[in-house]
This record gives structure tokens, C-alpha cells and sequence, in this order.
């Protein structure tokens, strides 16, 4: 992307070893400099939405956001209730849901994608995210921590439902949070796939040593990022690193992020209703 070339070096990811992430921002300041925007009015056009009853399964329509909380069965992972909420905003919302396949995502969840349209501040600053970078964003997820103990664990995006070669935009919204990437150096990585595939004892006591001996640390860049700041992470650069948000001790603590994606999967509303009925007659099966 053309962008990337006109971010400074000093603005970059640089890994352990030295080598820059060319395709990488971390821009503070980003929204109120470069979109001409207040973070604060985007933050609070998303915190006056109501939270979802999480005893009521979450209908499809197109109507007012509503924030997802990680105790809704619809939200939770393996079963448990996980630790942010969440609000999914899209454009051609007439046309189908923009699906963002990530670990975890269940079709009962579907319900809580809503039209961008019905949050005009969101709507405008990824409209200008869009014209800066370069890169039409057409879905967007809002994340909230509710305190410091909410957070979220490293991990890359999930990049089949990408427009090939697209980013990933992170805005950082209200109280300053860490922010954080890790990174395994190659003999790591097939050291850590050993132990997760191979039966031989032998083979997996190395593969412990060699994580053992690494030379670099795992975690590579950790910084406290205040509002407005943008993260903006290239095709091939989340391909070798991760991202998190880890917990704090604060319990006083409200903090969050709106993160503009270029989706290229959209599935027609009817066939979402029918995955979800599908779900729904399969659990009722194995019950």
C-alpha cells in the first residue's frame, strides 16, 4: 500500500532483530490530526447504546446498535463468557452481513451487526480513515473493557474473509491502555508446532529446549496508547506477529477500540437466518 511509504520508520513496527515491518503504523494523535476528528464524540456516540438483555437471543434487523456483552451466549468462546463487549457496524447492510470469521465467531452472533449508518461519527471517521490509507474499510467492530480486567489475548487476524493485500485499522478510544505484540523467531515457530503435533518424546523435549534457549522475548513492543491513536497493521506483517490488549490493575477502568476491516465475504441476510435455524436444530439434536 502507498500509505505505508509515507509513515516514518519511527513509526513502525521493528522486530528484535532489527528488521522493520514496512507495512506498519502506530500513529498517536491519529484521528484528531489526521482525520480532523474528536475521539471523545466518536467514544460517546458508542457508549449511550444499551447493552443486550443476555437472556434474549439477539434478532436480525436493522436498528440501533446494541453492545454485546462477553457474558452472552451468543459471545462467549468454548462456553465461557469472555472478557470486552462488542458492537459490529457495516456498510451495504441492505445487501447481506459482511461475516468476520475470527476464532470463536458463531452465526447466533449475527444479529448484532448493524447498519454503520445508525452511528454518523463512526460513519464519517472511517470514511476518512478510508481516504487517508487508501483502503475502502466497509466493516468495522467496536470493543469495549469494561475495566482493567477485561482484555484481550494475542492473536492475528484470521485473514480469509480479507480483500487480498488489505490492513487492518485499530483506533484506540477512551482511557490510555497498553497495547502490546509478540513475535517467535522461525525456529520457534516450528519448535511450538512440534509440541502441538508430534507423539515423539524425543522430539518434543527439544522442541522445549529450543523455546527454552530462545534468543528474543516473545513480547517486542509494549506502550500505553491514549485516544485517537491509530494501529494500522499490513497484510504480511499480521501474517508474523501478533497483537493484544493486556489486563491491568485497575478495576476503574473504561477503555476501548473501533477497528476498520476490508471484508470481502457477505452472505445474503435469508441464508444467515438459515444457518442460524441450522444451529439451532443441531444443538437441539445433541440435547
Amino acid at each position: 500500500m502507498e500509505f505505508f511509504k509515507t509513515v516514518d520508520d519511527t513509526n513502525k513496527l521493528v522486530l528484535p532483530t532489527g528488521e522493520v515491518l514496512e507495512d506498519t503504523a502506530i500513529i498517536p494523535g491519529f484521528v484528531q490530526n489526521n482525520l480532523g476528528m474528536n475521539i471523545a464524540d466518536a467514544w460517546d456516540s458508542l457508549r449511550m447504546f444499551p447493552n443486550h438483555p443476555v437472556d434474549q437471543d439477539i434478532e436480525i434487523k436493522s436498528s440501533e446498535p446494541q453492545w454485546i456483552t462477553g457474558d452472552h451466549p451468543a459471545l462467549n468462546y468454548r462456553g465461557n463468557a469472555i472478557k470486552r463487549d462488542k458492537i459490529w457496524l457495516q456498510n451495504d447492510f441492505e445487501n447481506g452481513m459482511r461475516r468476520y470469521g475470527y476464532t470463536g465467531w458463531q452465526w447466533k452472533v449475527s444479529g448484532g451487526v448493524k447498519a454503520i449508518s445508525e452511528v454518523p461519527l463512526v460513519e464519517t471517521m472511517f470514511n476518512k480513515v478510508s481516504t487517508v490509507i487508501g483502503q475502502e474499510m466497509n466493516a468495522m467492530i467496536a470493543t469495549r473493557y469494561r475495566s482493567g480486567k477485561d482484555n484481550i489475548g494475542f492473536h492475528s487476524d484470521k485473514i480469509r474473509d480479507f480483500e487480498n493485500g488489505t490492513c487492518f485499522v485499530v483506533i484506540k478510544m477512551g482511557e490510555s491502555r497498553p497495547f502490546e505484540f509478540s513475535w517467535d523467531e522461525p525456529d520457534v515457530v516450528s519448535a511450538k508446532e512440534v509440541i502441538k503435533k508430534s507423539k515423539d518424546i524425543e522430539e518434543i523435549k527439544r522442541a522445549r529446549e529450543t523455546i527454552k534457549n530462545r534468543v528474543h522475548k516473545e513480547v517486542f513492543y509494549s506502550k500505553e496508547l491514549s485516544a485517537g491513536t491509530a494501529v494500522i497493521v499490513g497484510f504480511e506483517a499480521n501474517k508474523r506477529v501478533k497483537h493484544g490488549v493486556p489486563p491491568i490493575a485497575k478495576n476503574d477502568h473504561l477503555s476501548g477500540s473501533l477497528v476498520g476491516r476490508t471484508i470481502k465475504t457477505i452472505i445474503p441476510w435469508s441464508d444467515v437466518v438459515k444457518k442460524i435455524k441450522s444451529c439451532g436444530s443441531k444443538r437441539k439434536r445433541e440435547e
